[in-house]
């Protein structure tokens, strides 16, 4: 039998979180920054499982921006919380998702 591999995500550390929110005048305790830390990532793999369905639907076999975007959108996620091209342009991990 072979071995199963295990899966694995990418986690945002909950210092992180914390960062962002100290940025944005909010301050977090420990149990909050660990909970919406994992949320955010929930939330990062539900949009990504997303855009690849749209990728397959559109027969293609590199994921856009706009992919990412239409995802957002039917999630219901507001504008200003999109993707744009820039951040994909510094990001290759991002930019480079292949199917």
């Amino acid at each position: 039998m072979a071995e199963r591999e295990e899966r694995r995500f990418v986690e945002l550390p909950r210092d992180s979180v914390r960062l962002m929110a100290e940025s944005a005048g909010v301050e977090l305790s420990d149990e909050v920054a660990a909970l919406l830390a994992e949320d955010v990532c929930y939330r990062l793999r539900e949009a990504t499982q997303n855009s690849s369905q749209f990728l397959k639907h559109t027969r293609r076999r590199r994921l856009t921006v706009e992919d990412f975007n239409r995802a957002l959108r039917w999630s219901n996620v507001e504008g200003e919380h999109r993707v744009n091209s820039l951040l994909l342009a510094v990001t290759p991990g991002l930019a480079g998702m292949t199917q």
